[in-house]
């Protein structure tokens, strides 16, 4: 909801098109350039220390976002919403990388199924009602109450982390078990990881599905997005 918010606004001030893919435009390039990092990370520090980080780093920029925008008049406003963008980005990754390797430190073994059907369900749900619902509150609130919104559920969403309890496993490798194995170096480590998955014909089978449908998926979220944003204007 918030990038259609972000969307709009851009579009208004800049009347530039560059406002409807900014978002899709980042992202993937944030994703690749820190693939590497955040994966060495996330499998070698406590995923509770990091989601606590990521999250505080995302509200903090969401906070400076939100005081100095209208610092910025016209097209000018791409600088503080690009640098958002890539904090923004930096820590969603963290957070679903970490969230994605927690699940069995977070419930049972026997309810991981449930809770990845859960997960996918309101997924789905959200980016369905998304459009509609920012549209919505766009025009209703206008872009500052966008931002008090967003501020709202992100800190709801970092209180109720912290409510939970993280259950880890004794035989987790730390940084210094890597370095005494001889895997510190990222590029290394990556590579085991992407031995791991050539040797599971499952993991490799379901990743070139995800690729294969993510194309016309991303296509259809565009046209979607484009068509909400008509619908508006």
């Amino acid at each position: 909801m918030f990038s259609f918010g972000l969307g709009l606004m851009l579009l208004d001030q800049t009347r530039s098109a560059l406002s409807f893919g900014m978002n899709m435009l980042i992202s993937p390039i944030i994703g690749l350039l820190f693939l590497v990092p955040i994966g060495n990370i996330v499998d070698m520090v406590n995923h509770k220390k990091i989601l606590i980080y990521s999250m505080s780093l995302r509200m903090c920029a969401l906070l400076v976002f939100a005081f100095t925008i209208n610092r910025f008049p016209g097209a000018y406003k791409l600088i503080p919403v690009l640098l958002f963008l890539i904090i923004d980005s930096i820590s969603v990754n963290f957070s679903d990388v970490c969230y994605s390797a927690s699940i069995h430190e977070l419930v049972n073994t026997n309810r991981i199924q449930k809770l990845s059907s859960l997960t996918q369900t309101a997924t789905s749900i959200s980016s369905i009602l998304s459009p509609t619902l920012g549209i919505g509150l766009y025009s209703a609130l206008g872009f500052k109450g966008f931002i008090l919104i967003e501020i709202s559920a992100s800190i709801l969403s970092f209180l109720i982390m912290l409510t939970m309890k993280f259950h880890y496993q004794k035989t987790r490798l730390t940084i210094k078990d890597y370095n005494e194995h001889g895997s510190n170096s990222p590029l290394k480590t990556f590579k085991m990881g992407l031995s791991y998955i050539n040797k599971r014909a499952l993991i490799k089978y379901i990743i070139i599905i995800s690729v294969m449908l993510n194309f016309p998926c991303r296509c259809l979220t565009l046209i979607v997005s484009r068509s909400s944003w008509a619908i508006y204007l």
